[in-house]
């Protein structure tokens, strides 16, 4: 039976990652990783997942008639047109995300606005998609925080194809997907694999598509809970391809609770998949305050899909000293760390950040 990855740091995060497709934002090293000996390479983390059979996820497809829709023979485009029904309820713009967390709800709040974030539309695929029997996720692609001057987001959906057996990326505005070797790919892949090997199939060319997006595919991140509440975890995972990509903020936005992995792995899974292994030491995970005039963090130990009851947290001095679930670290001005043990004695995880 799968853990629980009961990762709720209770403490209020800052506002949404971006606006529209993309956030573009002047970068600020406002805390710059010195030493992230951290990064999550394990497979004891569940992801989570909502039934068709939910309320809101029902009250979708009843009210759009989205169990309507021609499944014809082809899968993708199936799911294509499904995504593509979302763009006739609500229309993408520059506005600011509702901060809800399923479809039903967005399209309750905005009322007769119908103008949505990017985020938001994404969400309203994600549901659309769940609505008709497929489990979906969002995607998130970043590019580097070291790119010129500035920050772009970019927002996908996945579902889960048992015809393929593997998670399908597809474009939440032009209406594509991708593909590698005639192969649908997944949202790590278009990570892993990069602009230059990527074929881009949808209503535009595969060099008028990536034109822009040229700097994005540098990292990429899911959620954990994928439900319409998401009460089981409100952290996320991110792969990445370089240690450059981990930062705590992206502009000047603090980043969700994030997992930095290189286990491509942990996004190929089937949502149903058993067996997650054990890990063999502890993990540090983060949560910015958003208390204004202190610059704190809620710190966790994290371990076997879970936030540890108890461990211990590494002092300037040397020595250990036990505490029970979370932490809170005050930044100073400088060089900070952190790092935690399972047994007080043996060091597992260790970060170092300065804070300018």
């Amino acid at each position: 039976m799968k853990k629980l990855l009961m990762i709720i740091i209770v403490a209020v995060v800052l506002g949404g990652l971006g606006y529209g497709i993309y956030d573009s934002v002047k970068p600020k090293e406002k805390y710059e990783i010195k030493l992230w000996n951290n990064i999550y390479n394990g497979d004891s983390i569940a992801l989570f997942y909502e039934e068709e059979s939910d309320l809101r996820i029902e009250m979708l497809r009843a009210l759009y008639n989205l169990d309507k829709i021609d499944k014809g023979d082809d899968e993708i485009n199936y799911i294509l047109k499904v995504s593509e029904a979302a763009s006739k309820v609500v229309t993408l713009d520059n506005v600011d995300d509702t901060k809800a967390l399923n479809g039903y709800d967005i399209i309750r709040l905005i009322g007769e606005k119908r103008i949505v974030s990017a985020k938001d539309m994404a969400i309203i695929v994600r549901d659309f998609i769940t609505s008709v029997g497929y489990d979906a996720r969002i995607g998130e692609i970043r590019c580097s925080k070291k790119d010129e001057d500035k920050y772009d987001i970019y927002y996908i959906v996945e579902y889960y194809s048992d015809k393929y057996n593997k998670w399908i990326a597809v474009d939440i505005v032009d209406g594509g997907y991708f593909t590698f070797e005639n192969t649908p790919c997944s949202g790590v892949e278009l990570v892993e694999k990069g602009v230059s090997q990527l074929k881009y199939i949808g209503k535009v060319s595969s060099e008028e598509y990536f034109s822009d997006k040229k700097d994005l595919f540098k990292s990429y991140t899911i959620m954990i809970d994928n439900t319409v509440d998401r009460v089981k975890s409100n952290s996320v995972i991110t792969y990445i391809t370089s240690k450059n990509e981990i930062t705590l903020t992206y502009g000047d936005k603090a980043l969700m609770p994030t997992i930095y992995t290189e286990n491509r792995e942990l996004f190929t899974k089937a949502p149903n998949a058993e067996g997650e292994v054990e890990d063999d030491k502890a993990y540090i995970i983060l949560m910015k305050s958003e208390e204004e005039g202190v610059e704190r963090f809620v710190v966790g130990g994290f371990k076997n899909g879970k936030i540890m009851d108890e461990y211990y947290v590494g002092r300037s001095n040397g020595t250990f000293e036990k505490v029970n679930e979370y932490f809170e670290l005050e930044l100073i001005k400088g060089k900070n760390m952190i790092s935690i043990s399972c047994d007080g004695v043996n060091e597992d995880a260790r970060i170092e950040i300065t804070y300018n």
